[in-house]
């Protein structure tokens, strides 16, 4: 339980300790995937300031999240967004794992997905080639007789 006063109010938090409550706001706000000017006209509601005071942190919590992520600015927007779905236990359980399977995709950590073309039973199919036109005749009547085949067998 922090002291208090003896005239029974808080005492007043220090630089650092202010700094960091904004510091923790903006990023807060990044993380819901607000626009800067929402970000920016909500600090200055949240703190009786104007909205340029806003920037200096907006920049630092964008630095923070450079530093975690790499330089790339739209990775890190996509990075605060999805870890903030996956914290929010108001989302069900479903989208928290579908948010959390969009952030290993951000960070490069999702498992290769395997495309190919397939046939109705699965099966790899090779795709298209060019091919001559004996060679397409060859083809067909490839196709042809193992269809004819599995017809009688």
């Amino acid at each position: 339980m922090p002291a208090q006063h003896p005239t029974g109010e808080e005492p007043k938090k220090t630089r650092l300790e202010q700094h960091q409550v904004k510091l923790r706001l903006v990023r807060a706000l990044i993380n819901e995937g607000m626009l800067p000017g929402e970000i920016k006209r909500r600090f200055a509601k949240q703190f009786d300031l104007t909205p340029r005071a806003a920037e200096k942190y907006m920049t630092e919590a964008y630095s923070q999240l450079r530093a975690e992520l790499g330089s790339e600015e739209h990775k890190c927007r996509s990075y605060a967004f999805w870890s903030a779905q996956v914290a929010d236990t108001k989302n069900s359980l479903r989208e928290r794992y579908r948010a959390q399977e969009n952030l290993d995709r951000v960070l490069g950590n999702h498992s290769p997905t395997k495309q190919a073309t397939t046939d109705v039973k699965g099966r790899d199919v090779e795709t298209a080639k060019d091919l001559t036109p004996t060679q397409a005749k060859a083809e067909l009547l490839k196709l042809l007789g193992d269809l004819s085949r599995e017809e009688a067998g």
